[in-house]
């Protein structure tokens, strides 16, 4: 592509390809106005950053480099992976719009599928390459070459936690499966990953029931922990479901408080407005940073074990459900303002 590809030396690029170039991290602050890119010289003036200054400020530092349907990105001085897009781009791969079902007639079966919101993407690691399908417009988006991170993902109490957290605002005691939309799926995550962590159905896991009866090692250091910042140390713990119960509901206050940006979007100028959103950020993220011990706590508490499932299995043994929530969630946001 362009004259290189993934791992080669970024200056054997085409330069006479290239369209445009952008830093990872600008050095400076720079301004684009009419497709151009100015830096802020003394005065207020602004002066010109040539197409070959940026190239160059890539190579050296790393970025992107983009062509007609191309992108190149740099790190290191090299061509860290290839983003190719555009029909005739991916002619050239050998790739075309076709069925969705075709990338796996094509390829194989990929190594995994992803969803994000309005795509799916079907990775081969093992190749380093992922194929990228548009699940509304029904086409191929774009297709990625080099190194692929990918792992299948695997959940467990960790994630239980941010499913509970996430669903305290839509969901209310006592419990009880929603008939539809997006509380049900909410709901039905949280079900499938208590089901898969032995902790009951969602009512029980939320009464703490669970911690009913002859505790286990690992959640009796968890309680003596907790039990330690205290003026006295009882021989044991009378009553473990309350403190889970007690827990999790203090973690979700803080969550609200973290989460309260009434500012959030806010367009603003004024330095004052500004300063309030900075601080206000900066503070949220501080209260956000003391809760590591209640999270441990929490998810030892659920499973001193740390188990995880893989996704598909949760979806065939324990009722996970196989929907793109992100994607549903967008939509609604979209109904609801297009309403207002």
């Amino acid at each position: 592509m362009a004259g290189v590809r993934v791992g080669d030396a970024a200056a054997g690029i085409e330069r006479g390809a290239v369209t445009e170039a952008t830093d990872d991290v600008p050095v400076e602050r720079l301004t684009y106005i009419n497709g151009a890119l100015y830096r802020h010289g003394p005065d207020a003036t602004r002066v010109e950053i040539s197409l070959a200054e940026r190239i160059d400020s890539v190579l050296r530092r790393g970025g992107a480099l983009h062509c007609v349907g191309i992108t190149l990105h740099v790190a290191a001085g090299r061509i860290e992976r290839i983003r190719v897009a555009g029909a005739h781009s991916l002619a050239s791969l050998k790739v075309r719009n076709e069925h969705e079902e075709d990338i796996a007639r094509r390829l194989g079966p990929a190594g995994g599928l992803e969803r994000d919101v309005d795509h799916r993407l079907h990775h081969y690691p093992d190749r380093g390459l992922v194929v990228v399908w548009h699940s509304r417009y029904d086409r191929l988006e774009y297709v990625v070459l080099g190194p692929d991170p990918w792992r299948v993902p695997r959940l467990g109490a960790r994630e239980l936690l941010a499913e509970l957290l996430d669903a305290f605002g839509i969901l209310q005691p006592p419990w009880l499966e929603p008939s539809d939309g997006i509380p049900r799926i909410r709901y039905q995550r949280i079900a499938a990953l208590a089901r898969a962590l032995e902790l009951g159905a969602v009512p029980e896991l939320m009464a703490g029931e669970f911690l009913d009866g002859e505790l286990s090692e690992g959640r009796c250091e968890v309680i003596d922990d907790i039990a330690a910042r205290g003026p006295r140390v009882p021989p044991r713990c009378h009553c473990p479901g309350m403190l889970f119960t007690e827990l999790l509901h203090y973690r979700n206050a803080v969550q609200r408080l973290v989460r309260a940006e009434t500012v959030e979007g806010l367009e603003t100028d004024d330095p004052a407005m500004l300063g309030m959103i900075a601080t206000q950020k900066h503070l949220g993220a501080q209260i956000a940073a003391l809760m590591v011990d209640v999270d441990r706590w929490l998810c030892t508490l659920m499973d001193p074990a740390q188990r995880t499932f893989g996704l598909k299995e949760l979806i065939a043994r324990y009722g996970w459900p196989d929907v793109d929530l992100r994607a549903l969630e967008r939509e609604a946001r979209l109904i609801e303002m297009y309403e207002d």
